[in-house]
């Protein structure tokens, strides 16, 4: 259940960051996503070690991110591709890859289907730094939680 919550609230910070009005600076945007991840982070048992893994997802997000052909499709195809490799029970993948595709098609009528603005990267990129920043405390302090 740890990692289907892990990746419902990557693909949920995706579809948010997504919208051109997040990532703008809005503090109460900012506190709470940082707030999710912090409780994902704490609540997992090795913090240090699931901060870890939420670094690497944002690298491989940030990777797809600088590609001119990022679109919404291959963020879906990212994110259902990490939900294949956990180990979940078929129930949780079923629901995990139900919300992805649910949120993708959200954020495709919002978006388009073609590639993303340079105005929806800059914003998924904020939302990311803002995961990364609370994300790097942890692995800097693992004793953190």
């Amino acid at each position: 259940m740890k990692a289907l919550r892990y990746g419902l609230i990557a693909a949920a910070l995706l579809a948010t960051a997504a919208c051109s009005t997040l990532g703008s600076g809005d503090r109460g945007e900012r506190i709470i996503v940082q707030a999710s991840v912090m409780t994902l982070i704490e609540r997992s048992g090795q913090p240090a070690a699931k901060a870890t893994k939420v670094l690497e997802a944002i690298a491989q997000v940030q990777t797809l991110l600088l590609d001119d052909s990022t679109n919404v499709a291959r963020l879906r195809t990212a994110l259902t591709d990490r939900v294949a490799e956990r180990d979940l029970q078929p129930s949780e993948k079923l629901i995990a890859l139900e919300v992805i595709n649910s949120i993708s098609d959200a954020v495709e009528k919002r978006l388009g289907e073609g590639f993303l603005s340079p105005e929806a990267i800059v914003s998924v990129n904020a939302v990311l730094d803002w995961v990364k920043s609370v994300a790097v405390l942890y692995v800097q302090n693992p004793t953190s939680g």
